[in-house]
């Protein structure tokens, strides 16, 4: 379907995020009601080419819960948002916790890969990690 990863706030670029997301927020997997009638259940946001070319942010279709919680929170990064609802790494403190996905991932997971998403192989057993540090590098 193409990369959801692209900057600007045109009108062209705000249609392409919502039809990139196949209808999930991007913070929390939730459904979201991405028809015109369904505006006020989600926010898109978008992001300027530095901040998509530096890693400081992503653009995304956000539910109107995770878009709300953003705001209060005073983030305007959606990957500081994520990052601040995981858990503190317990080697730095880092508020920087990826879920390790096991398994062969889609064309789209290499793709739209998310900062807060780390790619951890085919193979998987009763002591693989289930988190890594995007700061530190450790895993648990």
């Amino acid at each position: 379907m193409g990369e959801i990863n692209v900057p600007g706030d045109s009108p062209e670029t705000i249609d392409h995020i919502l039809k990139t997301s196949r209808g999930r927020c991007r913070c929390c997997r939730d459904e979201v009601d991405v028809r015109p009638s369904g505006a006020s259940d989600h926010r898109v946001h978008t992001v300027s080419a530095d901040d998509l070319r530096e890693g400081r942010d992503v653009p995304a279709l956000m539910c109107a819960a995770c878009a709300s919680a953003m705001a209060e929170g005073g983030f305007t990064s959606v990957i500081d948002f994520v990052f601040s609802t995981r858990q503190p790494c317990p080697a730095c403190s880092a508020h920087r916790a990826r879920k390790i996905g096991y398994g062969m991932p889609t064309a789209d997971a290499f793709i739209n890969e998310a900062p807060w998403q780390h790619l951890g192989g085919c193979s998987v057993s009763s002591d693989s990690p289930e988190w890594s540090c995007a700061a530190c590098g450790h895993e648990w």
